[in-house]
């Protein structure tokens, strides 16, 4: 699923998802959010524009991931090809994240995300 424990790229934490996103072979949300608040990334940014889905599994962890990354003060962002499978899914899903349509507005915006209802899907 992810690159294991991420990698930091100046002050943020980048988890890349290479396949599908199901929660298999990701390394346990608490110690990636650690590790972030350890190395003081500003926060957490999961590009998941290469993965073709989302299952509940993945959904899981990246729930947890975000409980664990506010639980250290910490934001995640996270990117998905917009009108694509994971886009679509977590729209439906209405649940509140800081969802962009590509790696470079996630990094770049100042805390304007698309939530479920400003997108209108």
């Amino acid at each position: 699923m992810t690159d294991d424990m991420g990698q930091m790229l100046g002050r943020v934490l980048v988890l890349r998802v290479s396949g599908p996103f199901d929660g298999n072979g990701a390394a346990p949300p608490e110690r990636v959010a650690t590790r972030a608040k350890r190395e003081g990334a500003r926060f957490l940014l999961v590009d998941a524009t290469g993965a073709p889905y989302i299952d509940s599994g993945g959904l899981r962890w990246l729930l947890a991931l975000r409980q664990a990354a506010q639980a250290g003060g910490q934001r995640l962002r996270i990117a998905a090809r917009r009108a694509g499978p994971i886009w679509r899914n977590l729209m439906l899903l209405g649940i509140p994240l800081e969802l962009y349509g590509s790696p470079r507005r996630a990094w770049r915006a100042p805390h304007h995300p698309i939530t479920p209802r400003e997108d209108g899907q």
